[in-house]
């Protein structure tokens, strides 16, 4: 009679709860063969698990993004999601506030015997019962971002528009579904070619007169949607230690995070052969990244907000920055050096101060120097040589080269004008070197072959602003012209060999500067940024 009373009090309980009234007779049914309720519970929760993790990540990434197509995917995705484990936690006990919260304060002192009602009528073990706690509260902590996500989801579409649905439409009640992930340029990336890079000190057309492209957006995550999601990272954080040993999560933060320990890295500064030329003066190991890991488009959607990847993982310096000391035993920074990689890599800091930089990158097959601003260079690939063997003079019984070009190497010197200077620029990009006495060919880009060596001139330049922008000089800061045009510049010989290749694309190399040349002055950039007469 007790046991009635007990169960009718928790139908009643669970109707001013708002949930539907279950008879006691339909809920007791439920759990004749506890064995089939539970079946494959672990496998069902790991997989919704998972989805949460991805959710959670893919939430956190459309409201840092202008792109309202993420927003709108991803409120789809949580539809789904809530939808999925209401059915599971349905199916392993009906009654998941009572199962998560079992003490029911003012039933008529009924609490102990609903205690002891709920122990007998869920067949979970204590993980299994904290699992399935923790999917429901996650769940209520998730359920209110809907209603946030659209007014979010408005407030974008000022921004840019919504891409069509396809299939006709999305299902009443659900946004957009997506399964995979999204390209925010997508919705505004131009299809037309990228434009040549401007000449430096030359006023570029634009189609309207004296337009200037909008910054993209600062978007600023909204702090009531951060602060659920914490709550929620939280709570499913703890879920994963509940599953058996050996239970594996996948986490799309670690994989799209472009700082994270290298193994590959960790593995050639540990190999004995690597090691040891790592412990050179002047030497160091470097990531090749590929070209479209540096560029960024007029027409791409981003956060200004968030760096980039190429902002987070600038370029290796092959020097210390001028004006500062080297290292004790070691003249250049490494870049990432063996004691940095015992320890967490956190995002770069940009040196104060000009440093030359590895500025080497893939693009087409091929390895080439980034023609960034006014940088540039020159390579070719010497064959299989030890890099430890090459010198300042690149001796010919060691690197096999014509004396046409071993000539050429030693004795190229950049023009101090800015037009000339731009002029040879182009020859090596283009390879058209005839005018500058070569017959044979000499590119800023060679076609990669792993394990072989290189040599490369490498020239840069860290120019004024005011000569980027194209502005002039005011008169009243004339007295000022050598501050502002500062220029500080560096021409290295440089050897590098690529050691390995990853999966995606990249390649590890290691360098070793062979000789300092000197700076290269540029001496009519006053003409630029003077006024006209």
């Amino acid at each position: 009679m007790r046991r009635s009373f007990t169960v009718g009090l928790l139908v009643i309980g669970l109707s001013g709860i708002g949930q539907r009234p279950i008879q006691a007779r339909e809920f007791m049914a439920q759990f004749s063969n506890p064995s089939e309720v539970r079946e494959n519970f672990w496998v069902r929760a790991r997989q919704l698990t998972q989805d949460q993790i991805t959710l959670l990540s893919r939430i956190e990434e459309a409201i840092a993004s202008p792109d309202p197509n993420q927003v709108r995917t991803a409120r789809g995705q949580l539809v789904l999601h809530l939808s999925s484990v209401d059915r599971f936690l349905q199916s392993q006990y009906p009654l998941p506030n009572v199962l998560c919260a079992p003490t029911f304060r003012g039933l008529s002192g009924e609490s102990d015997a609903l205690e002891a009602l709920v122990s007998t009528t869920s067949r979970l073990s204590p993980e299994q019962t904290q699992v399935y706690c923790n999917l429901y509260a996650t769940t209520r902590e998730l359920s209110p971002l809907l209603p946030q996500l659209d007014r979010r989801l408005g407030a974008l579409t000022d921004i840019t528009p919504l891409r069509p649905l396809p299939l006709g439409g999305e299902p009443p009640g659900v946004a957009a579904q997506s399964f995979g992930p999204l390209t925010p340029s997508a919705a505004t990336a131009s299809t037309t070619p990228p434009s040549p890079p401007p000449i430096i000190g030359r006023p570029a057309k634009t189609a309207v007169s004296g337009y200037v492209p909008p910054p993209p957006p600062a978007i600023a995550p909204p702090a009531d949607i951060t602060a659920r999601l914490q709550v929620a990272q939280q709570l499913t954080t703890r879920a994963q230690g509940l599953f058996p040993v050996g239970t594996q999560f996948l986490n799309p933060r670690e994989l799209r995070s472009p700082i994270t320990p290298d193994a590959d890295l960790q593995r050639i500064q540990q190999s004995p052969d690597y090691s040891r030329l790592l412990a050179l003066p002047n030497t160091g190991i470097a990531r090749i990244q590929p070209a479209e890991f540096y560029a960024t488009s007029p027409g791409e959607l981003r956060n200004r907000l968030i760096p980039t990847p190429a902002e987070q993982t600038p370029l290796v310096p092959l020097t210390p920055p001028v004006g500062q000391a080297a290292a004790p035993e070691r003249t250049p920074s490494i870049g990432l050096s063996t004691a940095r990689l015992e320890a967490p890599l956190t995002p770069e800091v940009e040196p104060e101060g000009f440093a030359p930089r590895f500025a080497v990158q893939i693009a087409d097959g091929q390895f080439q120097i980034i023609p960034r601003q006014l940088n540039y260079g020159f390579m070719v690939g010497v064959g299989d040589v030890p890099i430890d063997r090459l010198n300042a003079t690149l001796t010919p019984d060691v690197v096999n080269l014509s004396p046409q070009l071993r000539s050429f190497f030693l004795n190229y010197r950049p023009p101090a004008q800015l037009e000339a200077l731009q002029v040879d620029r182009r020859r090596f990009i283009t390879g058209k070197v005839g005018e500058l006495g070569l017959t044979q060919t000499l590119q800023s880009q060679v076609p990669i072959v792993l394990n072989q060596t290189y040599v490369m001139r490498l020239i840069q330049f860290e120019l004024p602003e005011i000569l980027l922008t194209g502005q002039r000089i005011d008169p009243r800061d004339r007295r000022n012209l050598d501050r502002i045009l500062n220029t500080p510049s560096s021409d290295l010989l440089v050897a590098f060999r690529p050691v390995s290749q990853g999966r995606d694309g990249t390649y590890t190399a290691i360098w070793r500067i062979l000789a300092p040349f000197p700076d290269p002055q540029i001496t009519n950039l006053e003409a630029y940024v003077l006024p006209r007469n």
